[in-house]
């Protein structure tokens, strides 16, 4: 039994017995024990060996937010659309959605939002029986089929033991179900009624569309090539050259030889006559009799058919998707089956998908642009100002109406009225219950760490969080394609710029009102004056410049001063050329990316100071402190420029290699080294002013940015995410780590999963305490905290009633798994303890002693352990009544260290937090 030799021992319950074996390091350095200690019983109340829990709410213990995902959604979401339908009656149209893994019901009449249906795979293509009793969903990732019933809209039957079935049609009277699995390459026919599997024709040829738009992280497939016949499945086989008929009854199976890469498929509303579109070097139609099961005849192009195509309810005409070059998609043709003939080239622009409409007079066609094309003039008779690639869509069944959908540049429903010359959009919103937030893209943080706000590029909004809650405070409507973001220091506005809108939308964070304010075309990168006065809003389109707004009166200030050529450069998520402002705002640094140069403004006199041509394909710039020296990562050159800004006009005084294509840099905080890192080559660390590189590492994935922690370790955020297509394989997987490396070396310090989605870019606070992560593919923001301490409540303990006073120990994720010590004095906080280099606020005394040898004990619960995942653990200090009343007003302080379970140096002290004993 040790006996400890502090008057306050006396006060206490009982003597402290320590058993298990005391580990003393040398020169006196702190005790790790290991043992496992019962809890003393409690004084009057709950337990003390019971520690508070770990609270993320802001004003409450641990409100630290350690790292805590929050979702950029507060309704229901239309997240990834794939399929559209009507119901039979024309009353109603239902949207699949892969990710959020439902269908969603709209109104036909007033495009309201009826309700959401749970799937429980993820959808990938869907249809409606004739008498709109069921949906028929393909779920591809899970490779199952869902059998949805419309009127208590649950899904009743879970077909199985497919591989990634990627397109269902159903028979004329709705009984079986045929689905194209994908990954066998087959076909498979289901009971409707019951799900269960009636027919498997193997041998099939089908070919998927696969689409990723890397500024959303958005990704997927489409698989058309089957349409269904009374009870005949027609399937254009690309992969082996053949027109193959199925007799989804029987399982009779009719392979027609024909010309090469049979794609694109359409048939007449009777069923009777198939119509074929072959790429590759055949350009031509092939036109089929489906009873007969006979190619009647082949009409060769003059150019190359892409796949969309359509027939008119005769079978005499059809219009086609077609192209100078065998992949790319430019124009039109029209063709007459009958005798043959083909239109002039009719000028569409990309069209992916071709549908008839409910009056058989038009071929709507939809893509990079929405046209009406006549059947039997072959003429443009509407051409529509759409949004950015229209890639799903349906045709009423009752009505001269379409509902289209975006799922890459944006998910939005449109509802087209196909009145011929008529033609126009009347209605268009989000696929979704209301307003979203979609591919959370972009991020900025206020100087205090209190706000941030996201720009959701998929939904033409933004978010504004409370950072120390991590939670959604609210959804606006900005611009077309919100990219760049940036706030205020005092966080009170936010100023967003529009890549496809002529104007940037200011938010008031207090009230989230939007102020629009007109500029040119394409505004992309933001930035901010120190005084939160004036906003500086590049354009990379329609003069590529810079335009100054004036924050107070929210009005342009002055003309848009020109530069060069700027661009959004498609690496990773995608990047516009960078803009850097000069730590006091006098300078602002322009990366002139397709120019090959940099130009430098004067922001005050509102001119161009100069241009200085660098390497190839400069993006991103940082300044030193005195704003004397621009850095600037040139991504193909593999160099970093080095620029002197003085009185006269700037110049390029160095350039040192950086063979990783740098896209992100980061100036340490003593300025004699610079770090960049560039797509999956890693991290380069550069001495200034020499330039030699004496450090490299790897990063497996694509890093979105570089920062340094309070502590001066560097911080690197990177991820992955895997898209594949191809005949039989679809597979997508996203992946997050933040990395802590040494600034010297940079080597790991420390590595956190981001779990599950891989950061899109990043945001750190003036202090260097918060970093904020958000993601395109889960949409939501992770918020790390990284400046950590110990927080204690309440203040004081009464020694008449005793009690307890909680700690919430926080080291950084960075010291995650280390093992942990709290300690105390009674004396004081200064001069501290110095051990290993780092510095103990406390006094040592025979207090310090007790609580070092009492550590895990009564009344010391859980002040020796392991810090978990995030860095963190919990403990208490609880005293029962103490007898001795002239213990009143004595203020003891704890602090805690942290220490490596392998080496066992002390790597963390915290600030230490007082503790009064009251009366």
């Amino acid at each position: 039994m040790l006996h400890l030799p502090f008057t306050l021992i006396a006060c206490l319950q009982g003597p402290i017995e320590v058993p298990g074996e005391l580990l003393f390091r040398p020169h006196g350095d702190p005790l790790i024990r290991h043992t496992e200690l019962p809890a003393p019983p409690a004084p009057g109340g709950s337990s003390p060996g019971e520690l508070p829990p770990l609270l993320g709410q802001a004003g409450q213990l641990c409100s630290g937010l350690g790292l805590v995902f929050a979702p950029n959604f507060d309704q229901i979401e239309g997240d990834t659309p794939s399929a559209v339908a009507f119901t039979p009656d024309g009353s109603r149209y239902l949207i699949a959605h892969r990710d959020s893994k439902n269908l969603i019901e709209f109104d036909t009449a007033t495009n309201d939002f009826l309700r959401a249906i749970d799937v429980s795979g993820s959808p990938q293509d869907l249809a409606l029986t004739p008498d709109g009793s069921t949906a028929v969903v393909a779920n591809m990732l899970e490779g199952t089929v869902s059998f949805i019933d419309l009127a208590s809209g649950t899904e009743t039957t879970t077909a199985t033991g497919f591989s990634q079935p990627a397109v269902v049609r159903l028979t004329g009277d709705g009984s079986r179900a045929v689905v194209g699995n994908w990954g066998a390459q087959e076909l498979v026919v289901l009971d409707v009624a019951s799900g269960a599997e009636l027919l498997r024709v193997g041998g099939m040829g089908f070919w998927a569309t696969g689409w990723f738009a890397s500024e959303a992280g958005a990704s997927g497939t489409l698989v058309e090539q089957l349409e269904v016949s009374g009870n005949t499945a027609v399937h254009p086989d690309r992969v082996h050259d053949e027109i193959v008929l199925v007799d989804v009854v029987t399982g009779t199976t009719t392979r027609l030889t024909s010309l090469e890469e049979p794609r694109g498929l359409a048939l007449t509303p009777d069923g009777a006559t198939a119509v074929i579109a072959h790429g590759g070097l055949a350009k031509a139609i092939s036109v089929v009799d489906v009873a007969s099961a006979t190619i009647t005849k082949a009409i060769f192009l003059n150019l190359f058919p892409i796949g969309a195509i359509t027939v008119d309810p005769s079978g005499t005409t059809a219009v086609v998707a077609a192209s100078t070059g065998p992949t790319i998609g430019n124009n039109s043709l029209v063709v007459d089956l009958v005798s043959g003939a083909v239109s002039p080239v009719v000028p569409t622009g990309w069209i992916g998908t071709y549908r008839r409409t409910a009056d058989g007079n038009h071929a709507l066609g939809f893509g990079q642009r929405i046209v009406l094309v006549e059947f039997a003039s072959g003429a443009i008779v509407a051409d529509l100002d759409g949004p950015a690639w229209t890639a799903l869509g349906a045709i009423s069944p009752t009505a001269d109406k379409a509902v289209l959908v975006t799922n890459s540049a944006g998910e939005d429903r449109l509802v087209v009225e196909t009145t011929g010359a008529g033609a126009s959009i009347s209605f268009q919103d989000t696929t979704g219950q209301g307003l979203e937030a979609d591919a959370t893209r972009r991020i900025a943080i206020s100087a205090d760490g209190r706000v941030a706000v996201t720009t959701n590029v998929l939904s033409d909004t933004a978010t504004i969080w409370d950072v120390p809650g991590a939670t959604l405070v609210k959804v606006v409507e900005v611009g077309d394609r919100p990219e760049g973001v940036a706030l205020t220091p005092d966080g009170s506005l936010a100023v967003v710029a529009n890549l496809d809108s002529t104007f940037v939308s200011v938010i008031d964070v207090a009230t989230a009102t939007v102020t629009q304010i007109p500029i040119s075309f394409r505004g992309s990168e933001v930035a901010i004056s120190p005084d939160g006065t004036q906003a500086f809003v590049a354009t990379i389109d329609d003069g590529d410049g810079v335009w100054r707004i004036d924050l107070t009166t929210l009005t342009v200030s002055g003309a848009k001063i020109p530069t060069g050529d700027m661009a959004f450069f498609n690496t990773g998520y995608g990047y516009a050329s960078g803009i850097a402002l000069s730590p006091d705002g006098s300078r602002l640094a322009v990366c002139n990316t397709f120019s090959n140069s940099v130009t430098v403004l004067d922001t005050q006199a509102w001119s161009t100071l100069g241009t200085v041509a660098v390497s190839s394909r400069p993006l991103r710039a940082v300044w030193n402190a005195a704003g004397t020296t621009c850095y600037v990562g040139c991504y193909a050159g593999n160099q970093v420029a080095r620029i002197q800004v003085g009185a006269g006009p700037p110049q390029l005084t160095g350039s040192f290699p950086s063979p990783n294509g740098p896209l992100h840099l980061a100036l340490a905080p003593d300025e004699q080294s610079l770090v960049t890192a560039g797509g999956l080559a890693g991290m380069v660390r550069i001495a200034l002013p020499s330039g030699a590189a004496t450090a490299t590492a790897p990063l497996p994935g694509k890093v979105v940015g570089l920062t340094y922690s309070a502590k001066g370790e560097l911080l690197a955020p990177f991820g992955r995410w895997d898209f594949l297509t191809s005949s039989g394989t679809y597979f997508a997987n996203y992946e997050g780590t933040l990395r802590f490396a040494d600034p010297a070396t940079l080597g790991v310090l420390n590595e956190i999963v981001i779990d599950p989605h891989s950061p899109s870019d990043y945001a750190i606070d003036a202090a260097s305490e918060v970093l904020v992560l958000p993601s395109v593919h889960v949409q939501g923001v992770t918020f790390v905290r990284l400046n950590a301490g110990l927080v204690a409540e309440p203040a004081a303990i009464s020694i008449t009633s005793g009690g307890s006073q909680d700690l919430c120990l926080d080291a950084g994720v960075a010291f995650a798994g280390q093992v942990y010590l709290v300690l105390g004095s009674a004396s004081g906080t200064a001069p501290g303890l110095t051990v290993d280099a780092v510095t103990l606020p406390l006094v040592p005394d025979p207090y310090l002693f007790w609580t070092l040898t009492a550590a895990g004990n009564a009344p010391f619960v859980g002040t020796l352990g392991v810090l978990d995942g995030l860095g963190r653990a919990t403990a208490a200090i609880v005293l029962g009544p103490l007898l001795d009343p002239n213990l009143a007003g004595l203020d003891l302080h704890h602090a805690f260290v942290a220490l490596d379970p392998l080496m066992g140096t002390v790597g963390f002290a915290s600030e230490a937090v007082g503790l009064e004993l009251a009366p």
